[in-house]
């Protein structure tokens, strides 16, 4: 198949959010669609952290990151936190997986201070941004 036509066949396969990736003259489809960050994945992914370690719904995150890398067959994200619990305890964690489903959980550990926990969770996170993970906006 000509390049033309691969990229026009490419370019609708795009419009439509499937992955997809062209090799040795062929589209090869990665089968599960590419979609973009929502308010209601943010919420679904701020539930399974806090389900995971406990922690009230109400409360905030004291810091959080969200980085995804999107791109080729790549529509990841990971979504790193530092939550605090009532009894003044601090958990980093990390939740990642791809967008648009199911998050699954890590723990990054508890810690008696912020700047601890801090620490941790933005150690993971650099790691992640050197394997091309951009910082991204969550919509509100």
């Amino acid at each position: 198949m000509n390049i033309k036509k691969l990229s026009a066949i490419s370019a609708g396969l795009v419009k439509h959010g499937i992955t997809h990736v062209i090799q040795g003259g062929k589209i090869i489809i990665a089968g599960m669609k590419v979609l973009n960050p929502t308010k209601a994945m943010s919420r679904e992914i701020l539930t399974a952290l806090r389900n995971k370690f406990g922690i009230e719904l109400v409360q905030r995150p004291v810091w959080r990151e969200y980085v995804t890398v999107q791109g080729g067959t790549s529509n990841k994200y990971h979504y790193f936190v530092v939550l605090q619990d009532g009894d003044d305890r601090f958990v980093a964690a990390n939740a990642y997986g791809r967008i648009g489903y199911k998050p699954k959980v890590f723990d990054l550990g508890e810690y008696k201070t912020f700047k601890e926990a801090l620490a941790v969770a933005k150690k993971k996170l650099a790691i992640k941004m050197r394997k091309g993970y951009e910082p991204t906006q969550i919509p509100r």
